[in-house]
């Protein structure tokens, strides 16, 4: 008589299905776990009569916000891991679609594995978040945070992720609010926030004596720029400021 036999494997949420269909009676033996491959033999009348691995992908995701920032952090913390393949992405966390993140996810098979190295690279939000593991957990696929050391694929590890992502939420808030108090109360003062416009008409005076004095400087009418620094009442990197106010161009500098 036929058999059907459907073997599932569950270990850390490392997951593979297997449908057996075969004419004789079998047994299956030696299941164990090496190196991120499952691997179980199939046993007929004392015989191996065949034998099945099948190999966990390990997808490593690296994210920063601008095209200027380094990744190398991450890379390095995710290499150690030992993942299989990462994909790197620059966009900001802000952004609700991250096309290198949504085609990772698309790409995962049931099994696989998506390893982070903090939380936040995935999005700040913590509904984007829960809604994000929520479709790797529908695809029985695992999401692994270096930082925070977890797993979504156990029950305390999944706890740990919806707690975290609610504090990270709660420490954005508050700062955010405590950003609008303190710039509500420096409005009520009379106080603006931002970088004052300009320079203020002292500032001004000085600047255009340091364009006159940097002159007489470069005429070999003064000694050094320390003595024009002393003339003006301002430091090396203030004179300099004021120059380049002025348009004029800093050229050798005498000792």
């Amino acid at each position: 008589m036929g058999e059907n036999i459907k073997i599932t494997i569950f270990n850390h949420k490392i997951f593979a299905v297997l449908n057996i269909y075969l004419n004789f009676a079998f047994n299956i033996t030696n299941l164990f776990l090496i190196n991120s491959k499952i691997t179980f033999s199939i046993f007929f009348k004392g015989y191996v009569r065949a034998t099945f691995a099948v190999k966990i992908m390990k997808y490593g995701y690296a994210r920063v916000s601008t095209p200027d920032q380094c990744l190398n952090l991450q890379l390095d913390a995710l290499r150690l891991y030992g993942v299989d393949h990462i994909c790197e992405e620059k966009i900001s966390g802000k952004n609700k679609n991250k096309p290198v993140l949504d085609a990772l996810i698309a790409k995962l098979k049931t099994g696989d594995q998506l390893i982070v190295w903090k939380l936040d690279r995935l999005g700040r939000r913590t509904c984007e978040l829960i809604k994000l593991q929520e479709a790797l957990e529908k695809k029985n696929i695992a999401l692994i945070s270096l930082t925070e050391q977890l797993n979504t694929s156990t029950p305390i590890g999944k706890f740990a992720f919806h707690l975290l992502c609610c504090i990270a939420e709660m420490e954005r808030n508050i700062i955010s609010e405590r950003t609008i108090a303190g710039l509500t109360s420096a409005k009520a003062k009379g106080r603006i926030g931002g970088r004052k416009p300009g320079l203020t008409d002292q500032a001004k005076r000085k600047a255009k004596l340091a364009a006159i004095e940097y002159t007489k400087y470069l005429q070999n009418e003064i000694g050094t720029i320390d003595d024009v620094c002393r003339i003006v009442g301002v430091s090396r990197a203030t004179l300099y400021k004021y120059l380049r106010i002025e348009g004029i161009n800093i050229q050798g500098r005498k000792r």
